[in-house]
Parts: C-alpha cells; sequence; structure tokens
C-alpha cells in the first residue's frame, strides 16, 4: 500500500526548498560584489531632478528641507 504524504510534510519540504534559494541568492549576492547605493541626499536628488527635467542650465537658487523626503525651494 502507498504511503500518502501529509500536508505537514509538503510544507516543510517547500520551507526548506525557500530557504535553499534564499540562502544561494545570499552567497551569489556576496561573491558578486552586489552593493546597495547609498541614499542620495534630499538636496542632490533634487538638484538631479531639475537637470533632467529642466536641462543642465537650471539651478537651484534657494532650499530649504521640508518634511520627509521632501525639499522646497526656488528653481532659476
Amino acid at each position: 500500500m502507498r504511503r500518502r504524504i501529509q500536508n505537514h510534510e509538503t510544507w516543510f519540504v517547500v520551507a526548506a526548498a525557500v530557504a535553499l534559494i534564499a540562502a544561494a541568492v545570499g552567497v551569489w549576492a556576496m561573491t558578486h560584489g552586489t552593493r546597495v547605493a547609498q541614499p542620495e541626499s534630499p538636496i542632490h536628488r533634487a538638484e538631479r531632478q531639475i537637470r533632467q527635467q529642466l536641462g543642465a542650465g537650471a539651478e537651484l537658487r534657494y532650499s530649504e528641507i521640508g518634511q520627509r523626503r521632501a525639499v522646497c525651494g526656488y528653481v532659476g
């Protein structure tokens, strides 16, 4: 008579497979020098966005830090 696979055994196999895949991805990332970029300061991000949207001649004339990631200021 064939033995039926129990539900908890199936979940154990799935969890083990996920853990093994996560470990493999972690090892790959460590060995390939993958680095997370440092977060950009709000002022630098605003200046980059201004250049992208208004062109290289646009400049941020006045700025101050707003709430969270916001920057308030004047562009000329």
